[in-house]
């Protein structure tokens, strides 16, 4: 196609096709106007003749997700819309963009741009959409933004993921048409914005993961939908009214030093963050009036009180109020049959009483946490009900062997549980030491009943052990386990942690591969022997196996003691799989099967672009 030629070509789009040159035929185009070249694998740098075609008539460009490097190029004056975002442009931003005076939209996301934002940015008058996110700009944020007229119609300024520092400008209030603003991911420091009021389209308002701090002295305008305040220095109480008149859906405020009250919360609110601060006192009851939530999160605050009943509604798919102050019983009526929640965090807690048995109805559970309550009672046995996870009888081993998610592996790349807007965390015990796993990879295989009150002898692995080719971490320790270890553990080859320490277990340890190689996963149980300890077997006279009653074999009831439950039970299986904390009083109680169930979707809070193009 070099040698074709295309004087009077106006518009050429060539959006993902593959292509791995820059389209030198273009070369004969005079009057372009429009060029997509977005989505292909277009390398090196914008050929310099490239800016002489359609000199006077190129309006549009669009460069974006290729993999052109070196500088930015300098577009000549017609240029209306230019987007060179996600490629590996370096260098600064050129201040000769800035003769563009009829650009609207200019997008930089996501290169390796570098240097201060240009001051001459400020004199674009018809700039609407600003977008320099994810490189590596440093210095502060012009204080030319939106003075004398300047930037009046700017609608969308995205700076956030680079290193800018300072203050924000005051000059921003002058941004009356601005709807978001997003500076979030920069060490910008900063008290929270008095002038917000007279911004009165923002809708947006995302400050998070900065150095904001201070004292929050005003409500939040009643005009913003989505606000994220998360991972600053802000201190002090909020007003009892900040979110009370307002339309957000989405509000984050966690890991700051916010105490005091909750504000009392409007109807309109879908998310709500606020874990890790210093909430104290009760629940307003005003929350229950939001009967559009969907996540809750009022986690590791100082909140005192009961559990309203009327806190989980049909919408509700995430609560987690572990980390409080909360007392009495958790409510029996908040799960229903039309409950799609997926996620309880109660531990932590002063919650007394018994497991509701509307916990049955709950068929999408993927995540229950109780530990560290004082609940009562004994051990649920009408848990089976759920589609999950199932508990009833001891642990056979053909139960083990018959779990989906530890028998396959999933391909296609790294997934989480949770969604777009929430991810579960649970914490394991591991060396002694806690571990929070803030993400959980579905593909994350383990069985955790450590610091628990198990007794019996481990089950034998039968031969078919090798379909298990995806179960990672195996943890027992901290039982009353006797008996033998089954020879069948040595097998195992996916098994990159395992712990049997503390237990009471006794014989010559298996030999394999992945035996071999752990560290310390015997000690506390003197009556093993044989490598990697240092006691030869035939040193050691071997106790008879543990033996059991067949008054103990049938319907045995555990109590169920929650001031123990969670320190280190939990089930973490694969694609989909839930996560439990409990204890019982016998090895013999445990998982009988593990059951996927999709999950419903939600819709992810995003910007979109609207081109000038209608698309």
């Amino acid at each position: 196609m070099a040698t074709c030629s295309f004087p009077v070509l106006r518009y050429l789009y060539l959006s993902d096709i593959r292509l791995t040159k820059f389209p030198y035929f273009l070369s004969s185009s005079a009057e372009l106007k429009g060029l997509d070249l977005s989505g292909n694998m277009i390398s090196g740098g914008i050929p310099k003749w490239f800016w002489r075609v359609g000199r006077n008539t190129l309006t549009e460009v669009d460069f974006s997700d290729n993999d052109f490097n070196g500088p930015l190029p300098d577009p000549h004056s017609s240029i209306e819309t230019f987007d060179a975002s996600s490629n590996n442009f370096s260098g600064e931003i050129p201040s000769s963009i800035c003769q563009a005076s009829s650009l609207t939209q200019l997008d930089l996301s996501n290169n390796r741009l570098s240097g201060t934002i240009p001051r001459c940015l400020g004199d674009l008058k018809s700039l609407l959409w600003l977008d320099a996110s994810n490189n590596s700009l440093t210095g502060e944020i012009p204080s030319l933004v939106c003075q004398m007229g300047n930037l009046s119609f700017l609608s969308s300024l995205d700076l956030s993921y680079n290193l800018l520092q300072g203050p924000l400008p005051q000059s921003l209030a002058n941004c009356t048409s601005l709807q978001h603003l997003i500076v979030s991911y920069n060490a910008i420091s900063d008290t929270f914005p008095g002038w917000l009021n007279a911004v009165y389209r923002l809708k947006t308002l995302h400050l998070q993961f900065n150095r904001f701090h201070g004292a929050i002295e005003i409500p939040l305008p009643p005009q913003i939908s989505s606000l994220n305040l998360s991972n600053n220095e802000f201190s002090g109480q909020l007003p009892i009214n900040f979110l009370l008149n307002s339309t957000a859906e989405f509000v984050v405020l966690a890991n700051n030093n916010f105490e005091g009250p909750l504000p009392i919360l409007s109807p309109s609110v879908n998310y709500y963050f606020v874990s890790n601060n210093e909430f104290s006192g009760d629940i307003p009851y005003q929350l229950c009036n939001a009967t559009g939530l969907e996540i809750i999160n009022l986690s590791n605050n100082c909140l005192t009180g009961t559990i309203p009943h009327c806190l989980i509604n049909v919408s509700v798919s995430v609560l987690d109020l572990q980390g409080n102050q909360f007392v009495g019983q958790i409510p029996e009526i908040i799960f229903t049959e039309e409950s799609w929640i997926r996620t309880i965090r109660l531990g932590q807690n002063q919650l007394r009483g018994t497991l509701p048995r509307s916990l049955t109805r709950c068929k999408d559970l993927e995540v229950l946490d109780l530990g560290e309550n004082e609940l009562e009672g004994h051990f649920p046995y009408w848990l089976d009900t759920l589609l999950i996870c199932k508990f009833s009888g001891r642990l056979p081993a053909e139960y083990i062997v018959i779990l989906i998610a530890m028998k396959f592996e999933e391909k296609g790349g790294l997934q989480y549980m949770g969604d777009s807007n929430y991810e579960d965390t649970v914490s394991l015990v591991m060396k002694g030491e806690e571990l929070v796993l803030e993400k959980i990879l579905t593909v994350f295989t383990t069985i955790d009943f450590s610091r628990n009150f198990f007794e019996g002898e481990i089950p034998e692995i039968p031969s078919s052990v090798e379909n298990l080719t995806n179960l990672e971490w195996l943890d027992l320790s901290s039982n009353k386990l006797n008996g033998e270890i089954p020879k069948g553990l040595a097998d195992l080859s996916s098994l990159s942690t395992l712990n049997l320490s503390y237990n009471q277990l006794v014989g010559p340890i298996p030999h394999g591969p992945q035996m071999d190689t752990f560290n310390h996963p015997f000690e506390g149980n003197p009556g093993l022997c044989g490598p990697p300890l240092s006691n030869p077997c035939d040193t050691l006279e071997q106790s008879p196996p543990h033996s059991t009653s067949p008054e103990e074999e049938e319907g045995h009831w555990i109590e169920w003691r929650a001031v123990a439950m969670g320190c280190g039970c939990g089930l973490i299986f694969g694609m989909s799989a839930g996560y439990l904390m409990l204890e019982t009083g016998r090895l013999r109680w445990l998982v009988r099967m593990v059951q996927g169930k999709k999950r419903r979707k939600k819709t992810k809070y995003k910007i979109i672009r609207r081109s000038t193009r209608g698309q």
